[in-house]
Formats: C-alpha cells, sequence, structure tokens
C-alpha cells in the first residue's frame, strides 16, 4: 500500500484541483445569479472539468510511477494505478462538493428548482429537493468522464513487458 501513496497523492490533488476549478466557475457564475443556461451548465461543469484535469494527471503522474517501478524492478500493472487515481479523485472531488453542501445548498436548491420548472407535472425532482449536492446529483456523469479519462491515459501510457 506505501508503495501507491503518490498515486493516491495525483488522485487527491485532482479531486481537489476539479473542486476548485468548479467552485470558483460556480461561484463567479452565482454572483449575479444562475441564469437558465448556466443551471444547465452545471450539470455538465463537473464532469467536463474532472475530464480536463484527470488525463493530464493520470498520464504524466502514472507513467512517472510505472517508469519508477521498472526501475525498481517492481511490476505495477497500469490499469490498477489509473484505477486508484480514478477512485481517489472521484471521491475527493464527492467529499468536498459534500462538505461544501453542508454550508450553501443554495447551488443544489437553484438546480432542482430548475429541474421543476421543465417538468410538468412537477414529480421528477421533488423527492430529491433539498437532499442532495450537486456533485451527487451528477455523479452518473462525473463516473463517465472519470471512464473516459482512464481510458485515454491507459492509451497514452506504454506497456512495459507484461504489462496489461
Amino acid at each position: 500500500m506505501k508503495k501507491y501513496e503518490p498515486v493516491f497523492i495525483s488522485g487527491i490533488l485532482a479531486g481537489v484541483l476539479t473542486f476548485l476549478t468548479t467552485f470558483l466557475i460556480t461561484f463567479y457564475w452565482q454572483k449575479d445569479g444562475l441564469s437558465e443556461i448556466e443551471t444547465l451548465l452545471l450539470v455538465v461543469l463537473g464532469p467536463f472539468l474532472y475530464l480536463i484535469i484527470l488525463i493530464p494527471f493520470t498520464i504524466t503522474s502514472g507513467r512517472q510511477f510505472i517508469n519508477s517501478q521498472h526501475l525498481n524492478k517492481e511490476k505495477t500493472k497500469r490499469r490498477y494505478v489509473l484505477y486508484i487515481m480514478l477512485i481517489t479523485s472521484l471521491l475527493v472531488y464527492l467529499l468536498l462538493d459534500t462538505l461544501f453542501y453542508l454550508f450553501d445548498d443554495s447551488l443544489s436548491q437553484a438546480y432542482i428548482a430548475y429541474l421543476n420548472q421543465l417538468d410538468t407535472d412537477q414529480k421528477t425532482a421533488e423527492s430529491i429537493e433539498d437532499i442532495l449536492p450537486i456533485g451527487l446529483l451528477n455523479i452518473f456523469q462525473m463516473t463517465v468522464s472519470g471512464m473516459i479519462a482512464m481510458f485515454i491515459s491507459l492509451l497514452c501510457i506504454q506497456k512495459k513487458n507484461n504489462d496489461r
């Protein structure tokens, strides 16, 4: 477990950087009130930034870690390194988003209000009103973005010997 410490640190940094970038952009949008377009873009913002930030982190850190392991004559499968970074960064992002939600849930309320405005029956979103942070509302998109980033990174990190 100790040998994977640099991978965990890279995953934590990717999660923190994704959260901070998402927070700053959302705070800027929220400054003058969220428009309908900005509220709609909240669905895309987190996963898009996660994809953009995670790919360079996994390629550079993953490649560096795997190369250092091969120099030490240790075998490390590159997919394990990428899985660890993906899961760690996603958990850190969701944890920070949930902690922020405990202090300010106005973003989630604005998002749910927008969904209710679109839904004529108003039955779709009323069950999750005031319950979930925005990151958990978009967990599917975040996971898909992370998987895309992992596959792109997997293609960019070269195989060594019997590594799969």
